[in-house]
């Protein structure tokens, strides 16, 4: 099986169900740092712009929490408690079409959630303009 014109490989029950599957578009997760998600690939092209490699796999084998948008990576996030309740900050590689704003700021009211915080979400200028 090919996925954008490079190999890959599933289990055979599997490739059907892929095949005829729909994904919600565009699918966004808030990934924390060291998400195995980003561990372990030989080539990582295919996960995040080489221009951005260093923004996610920083020195001494920091890994980044990052913005994943349809399964590539599309900026980092960071979180700061504040005095009441917690802030998410986001800092996209390029512009965010409205789509990927809408659930970016659904997955940030999650992690508010999960944690029992009220979440302020703020954008900060794209990763590569910091």
């Amino acid at each position: 099986m090919e996925t954008e014109g490079r190999p890959a490989w599933i289990l055979r029950e599997d490739a059907r169900a892929l095949e005829t599957a729909r994904l919600a578009s565009p699918c966004v997760n808030l990934l924390p740092a060291f998400d195995t998600f980003l561990l372990a690939h030989r080539d990582k092209d295919a996960l995040v712009d080489p221009a951005h490699f260093k923004e996610v796999y920083r020195a001494a084998g920091w890994i980044s929490s990052v913005l994943l948008v349809d399964g590539r990576v599309e900026g980092t996030w960071s979180q700061k408690r504040l005095r009441r309740g917690l802030e998410v900050r986001i800092a996209p590689f390029r512009a965010v079409p409205r789509g990927v704003r809408d659930a970016a700021a659904a997955e940030a009211e999650d992690i508010g959630r999960f944690l029992g915080e009220d979440v302020a979400l703020r954008w900060t200028a794209t990763a590569r303009a910091r």
